[in-house]
């Protein structure tokens, strides 16, 4: 990798990281996520441990990964080591066109690295999707072991998808021992040796119609695998795309039935091996022992081995029948019922009549078993002791199964419920912020009807002002015509006064003349 650099995770790789992650990954984080990967740390406040693969020269990123070191007892997977602490990884992946080129082991070696620097942390785990076999094979070559089967782990597109856990050991951590390892580990091993010839098959095909022929697999390299599940998946999106909504339905129910079939498939065709192995044990050695056995002993014990040998029979052909039968069983129904109807009846002949018939054995005595038919009696007795200690693995099967199932449920309801509260929570903010946008749109309205009313007022004030002083004009101007009347009047007056003046001035002469003419008149007569 001459031109391509491994170094941390910075704040302005985060756009790149972000556009990697949802073209790798059908989950998608939240801002909150980027934002805290790019300084390091988790949405605990606790270290995040990043690696990117970036060009020398551009600066491209073209691979990350993430990951965590927590404690056991803060891990969301519990009882995975004794003690101390471990590793998880969140996500991890190279760009398409960068593949095959070693980016993502050295990556993932990275975190190894990191993980053995301390000296506490006792493994390294992930979740990866059941179907998604390169990653799978990728894990398990880097030295990655299954753990667990998580029914319905992710929750992607409102459909459900199954998950392994797988694990690597280091620093001498090892998972807890617990008593039902010592029955599990066993047929884990065989679980997983026969699982191989599965690898790199289409295992819908497998688990929905049962071979007629037990057909030895081969395995495609990762390239091919690489290549036949894009072609699947470009296939499956364009049968999407032309589908109606009532066929995709019928798909996705499809869908659902197939996974359920993947879990199902391999619990009633693989997990079966050790009954019949014990079974063959007992065909193979029984049949010997009730033909030479002494029939004198006081309890039915050749009549419960007879029975046990012609069980084992049915058993051996029945599972014979599954891998080698002219026809297929196309049903895991008739699978299942035809073992919940065998269980009954073994439980009832080795569990209940066989276990009578061993406990009325007697060792000593007269005609006891053990002196008369020491094979009957021993054979006997290990048939009872072998039934019941596959019983009990079974019951501890059956209650782990459940268990893991109840916890997988359990953390699809939480983060159904953690969904279902961050969209209450979502809405809740949405209305808050449409009221307080409503409030503020309310507060900006009564400021603006406030404004235009003060300018109104304003207005009408100003309007008000010009009309006094347009009334005080007009009363200014008829108060002036008034004494322009009154002025005329007053010179009427004054000429009237003059001319009534003058009448008088002229009665006034006229009177005096009158008297001077009466006057010299008097004089005459005296």
């Amino acid at each position: 990798m001459g031109d391509i650099t491994l170094r941390r995770l910075e704040p302005r790789d985060i756009p790149q990281l972000q556009a990697l992650h949802e073209d790798w990954f059908p989950i998608r984080y939240n801002d909150a996520f980027y934002q805290n990967a790019g300084e390091g740390i988790w949405e605990t406040g606790e270290p995040l441990f990043t690696q990117v693969a970036v060009e020398f020269q551009t600066d491209v990123l073209i691979g990350a990964v993430t990951a965590q070191i927590q404690s056991s007892d803060q891990a969301d997977e519990k009882q995975l080591v004794k003690d101390g602490s471990l590793m998880y990884i969140l996500t991890l992946g190279a760009r398409h066109d960068y593949r095959r080129r070693g980016i993502a082991s050295a990556l993932l070696e990275t975190c190894i690295q990191e993980a053995n620097a301390s000296p506490h942390c006792g493994a390294l785990y992930l979740h990866v999707k059941a179907d998604n076999f390169s990653a799978i094979r990728f894990y398990e070559k880097n030295g990655f072991q299954r753990l667990r089967f998580l029914q319905d782990y992710y929750l992607i597109h409102g459909q459900n998808h199954h998950a392994y856990l797988y694990i690597r050991y280091i620093n001498g951590g090892s998972a807890p021992v617990k008593w039902i390892d010592l029955f599990t580990r066993p047929l884990s091993a065989i679980v997983s040796f026969f699982s191989r010839f599965f690898h790199g098959h289409d295992i819908d095909d497998k688990a929905c119609s049962i071979t007629t022929n037990f057909i030895i697999m081969f395995v495609l390299d990762d390239q091919e695998i690489e290549e036949a599940e894009n072609e699947r998946l470009k296939k499956k999106l364009q049968a999407k795309n032309k589908l109606t909504p009532e066929e995709e339905a019928i798909q996705q129910q499809q869908a659902l039935i197939n996974e359920k079939n993947k879990y199902w498939a391999p619990i009633l065709l693989l997990y079966p091996l050790g009954p019949v192995c014990v079974a063959l044990t007992t065909v193979v050695f029984g049949g010997v022992i009730t033909n030479a056995a002494s029939t004198t002993c006081n309890a039915h014990l050749g009549t419960f081995l007879q029975g046990a040998v012609g069980l084992s029979y049915i058993l051996i052909l029945f599972y014979a029948y599954c891998w080698i039968g002219p026809w297929p069983i196309r049903k895991l129904k008739m699978l299942k019922f035809f073992y919940s109807f065998y269980g009954v009846i073994c439980i009832g002949w080795w569990g209940v009549f066989g276990t009578a018939e061993a406990m009325a054995a007697t060792a000593s005595g007269f005609n006891s078993c053990l002196s008369t038919s020491p094979m009957l009696y021993v054979f006997s007795q290990y048939q009872i002791t072998i039934f019941w200690l596959l019983f009990v693995f079974f019951l501890c099967f059956a209650f782990k199964e459940m268990y893991i199932y109840y916890k997988a449920t359990d953390q699809v309801r939480k983060a159904d419920s953690a969904k279902k509260q961050a969209k209450k929570e979502a809405i809740e903010k949405e209305e808050t912020l449409k009221k307080a946008a409503k409030e503020e749109a309310e507060r900006i309205e009564q400021e603006k009807q406030a404004a235009i009313q003060r300018e109104k007022e304003e207005r009408d004030k100003l309007y008000a002002k010009i009309d006094n002083d347009d009334e005080d004009d007009k009363v200014h101007d008829e108060n002036g015509h008034d004494e322009n009347e009154d002025d005329d009047n007053g010179e009427d007056d004054e000429e009237d006064g003059s001319e009534e003046d003058e009448e008088n001035d002229q009665e006034n002469d006229e009177n005096n003349e009158n008297d001077d003419n009466a006057q010299p008149e008097q004089n005459q007569e005296k």
